[in-house]
């Protein structure tokens, strides 16, 4: 018999995985996205589905602004379109003027903030070298409405070794969390949330979106951060589960992988 941790052939995924899927909300939401979003929808499932067709290959999304084309170069990058554009995870109001993405990878996330509005500034933290180099490309139509700093994000200021994998979708700090394909590994800077919050925060009333995705050290950071500077963030959208974060100026609701937290009303 399969385990949950066992693969069929169904783009890879567990049998567990498959037959949880019918009793997702996401993976509607997703399938109605892509049959009204994408240009060619079938093509696009049947990439994703099944992991058949060759990379590199296009993404495409419609967006607010217009519609978006993304490169691919591996089923990662697939996965993070889809997970992003129609699986909409960090989905957020489309009047968002300031969003802050810690953990930016090569800028999937970013490009569905900015694409929101022609407005919205992003302030982006990714330590991994090559993720900033594709980061610099995927977002070069944008280049006015971001800043980039090569720094990972913790709870202390100084300098950290990054474990890099080929991907670089599971870059991380953590040893124990550390990819079966890793590497090699950098020293990077390392910034306290506290610290690049407030300077944020001395520029902007508010932020609108905060999201966060460094490999098990979501909840740490979150419950670090001090409270007065949350309390001025409307939301927060990270990779783990809501039960670990101790935010009690927001509510919390599981989207999957993805813990929403909102700001409770005054």
């Amino acid at each position: 018999d399969l385990t949950d941790s066992q693969t069929i052939d169904l783009g890879g995924r567990s049998l567990g995985r498959l037959l949880r899927a019918p009793f997702s909300r996401a993976h509607y939401v997703a399938a109605l996205n892509v049959l009204t979003r994408a240009s060619a929808p079938l093509r696009w499932m049947k990439l994703y589905l099944f992991d058949r067709g060759g990379y590199p290959c296009v993404a495409d999304s419609a967006t607010p602004t217009g519609r978006v084309t993304l490169d691919l170069t591996n089923k990662y990058d697939m996965k993070t379109f889809h997970e992003v554009f129609f699986r909409e995870d960090y989905l957020c109001p489309n009047d968002i003027k300031v969003f802050v993405d810690i953990g930016a990878n090569i800028g999937v996330a970013s490009l569905y903030f900015l694409t929101r509005n022609d407005d919205a500034v992003g302030y982006l933290f990714e330590p991994d070298p090559k993720n900033v180099r594709r980061l610099s490309d995927i977002l070069a139509d944008h280049r006015a409405r971001y800043e980039l700093s090569d720094a990972a994000v913790g709870v202390e200021d100084g300098v950290v070794t990054l474990l890099t994998e080929p991907s670089g979708r599971f870059g991380t700090t953590l040893r124990d969390r550390a990819h079966p394909k890793s590497d090699g590994s950098v020293q990077v800077p390392l910034r306290d949330v506290n610290g690049l919050l407030a300077e944020i925060l001395a520029r902007h009333p508010r932020i609108d979106v905060l999201k966060i995705d460094i490999e098990g050290l979501e909840a740490p950071v979150l419950n670090h951060a001090d409270r007065s500077l949350l309390k001025k963030v409307d939301l927060i959208v990270a990779e783990c589960s809501g039960r670990e974060l101790e935010l009690p100026d927001h509510e919390i609701r599981q989207y999957g992988s993805v813990a929403r937290c909102r700001r409770k009303a005054a």
